[in-house]
């Protein structure tokens, strides 16, 4: 009989001081404009994407860019974002043509033995023109520094990829993102990405928190009290 009632406590307190997992609906695969104003998760993170203005996206409209989720690794979960990230310059444009866009959300990651120790942003497939003429692209985090970046004269890595420490991750986090081209007087220079990609890194908590130690300290008291009412 004591036994079961140390078994019955310990399940009981097990389900009591588990980590709390609170997931928000799955982010579906969908332009940015259905997605601003809602919450969602991907992997172990809950997003609540905020509104944005029009003069967040210049050159392009948040209806024009895909964001498909991968929470296929809960501790890696990322998204990719698709559009006509392409900007082309020529006599038409007085030499000259960019798009910018920028979105932001608050984050919380569900599972309390977690934390967020990076984000990474990366852009893939990217075509830049050579010189004379200027490229120039930019993806990562929205505060506007440590950011992918590949530029005509470079050095570049295509794809290009940073990643940026949680110290510089302040919330509310986001993306911001710029393709550029720049043509000296009758060229024609085009700059391209096929996709760019936004993706965090948890790792565990260092130590044990509060809350695991007391519970931990609960279950001790509970075993030996019943421990020294079966021995009395």
């Amino acid at each position: 009989m004591v036994w079961k009632a140390i078994v019955r406590c310990t399940v009981i307190l097990g389900v009591l001081c588990s980590p709390s997992l609170t997931l928000a609906s799955s982010c579906p695969t969908t332009t940015v404009n259905n997605l601003i104003g809602t919450s969602c998760s991907i992997g172990d993170v809950n997003f609540s994407f905020l509104n944005a203005g029009e003069d967040s996206f210049i050159g392009i409209s948040a209806s024009d860019i895909t964001l498909v989720p991968d929470g296929s690794n809960p501790l890696a979960p990322s998204f990719t974002l698709t559009g006509p990230f392409t900007e082309t310059a020529n006599s038409s444009n007085s030499g000259f043509a960019s798009q910018e866009f920028n979105f932001s959300w608050n984050l919380s990651v569900t599972n309390s033995l977690f934390q967020i120790s990076s984000s990474t942003g990366t852009i893939f497939d990217a075509s830049l023109p050579n010189r004379p003429d200027f490229g120039f692209i930019n993806a990562g985090n929205n505060l506007g520094f440590s950011n992918a970046i590949l530029q005509t004269g470079g050095p570049n890595t295509n794809p290009s990829t940073v990643a940026i420490p949680a110290s510089l991750l302040n919330l509310p986090d986001g993306f911001f993102g710029a393709v550029t081209a720049a043509a000296i007087s009758g060229d024609v220079a085009t700059t391209s990405a096929g996709s760019m990609e936004l993706r965090y890194q948890l790792v565990p908590v260092p130590e044990p928190s509060s809350r695991s130690l007391i519970c931990a300290a609960m279950l001790a008291a509970i075993a030996v009290s019943l421990l020294r009412r079966s021995v009395a």
